[in-house]
């Protein structure tokens, strides 16, 4: 099984890239997620792949996904997302983001 960190999961090729994992489930795990302003579609994905990271846009969203997932780990901002990439058991980093 090899895991997979998203930075972008809730973008055109995110969305995309998770549905091919989800269609070959036995072979992947999503080690994290990263994501811009599209909240709802991320917890969506969290619920979905339960993810042990997770990374958002703006910090003050951050209380939105802590409601829901308690045991996450979330961080904020490109300074979170370069936490993603430097997370240390994962095998493939997609980098979806825009910019």
């Amino acid at each position: 099984m090899k895991n997979i960190v998203i930075l972008g999961s809730t973008g055109s090729i995110g969305v995309q890239t998770l549905e091919v994992i989800e269609k070959l489930s036995d072979k992947f795990n999503v080690k994290a997620l990263g994501c811009g302003n599209n909240i709802e579609l991320l917890k969506e994905q969290i619920k979905k792949f339960r993810p042990e990271f997770v990374c958002i846009k703006d910090e003050n969203r951050i209380n939105d996904i802590k409601k829901e997932f308690k045991n996450i780990e979330i961080y904020f901002g490109e300074e979170g997302l370069i936490k993603l990439a430097q997370i240390s058991d994962y095998d493939i980093l997609v980098s979806a983001t825009n910019g």
